[in-house]
């Protein structure tokens, strides 16, 4: 079962809205007031992955998501977490 599975088994929201190409990155899903979840994504994680996947630098991954993944708004897109564990 990958990540995206769990997400769904977990949640049991087979409608949750996902970031394409970082399902191993998913670490849950949050709930929001009034009962709306969100798929819930590693921010380290996420940037990692586009160094090693990609060949990013770090400042290109961290421009990317801030400009192409955290620059858009809309209703039941995904969360990021900025764990304060993660280096």
């Amino acid at each position: 079962m990958d990540n995206r599975e769990r997400l769904i088994d977990l949640s049991g929201n087979d409608e949750l809205l996902c970031a394409d190409g970082f399902d191993e990155c998913i670490i849950g899903y949050i709930m929001m007031a009034g009962g709306e979840q969100r798929a819930l994504y590693s921010y380290q994680a996420m940037i990692s992955l586009m160094i090693e996947r990609d060949g990013m630098s770090e400042e290109e991954a961290i421009e990317y998501f801030d400009y192409n993944i955290m620059g858009y708004g809309g209703d039941g897109l995904p969360a990021y977490a900025f764990l304060s564990n993660e280096e």
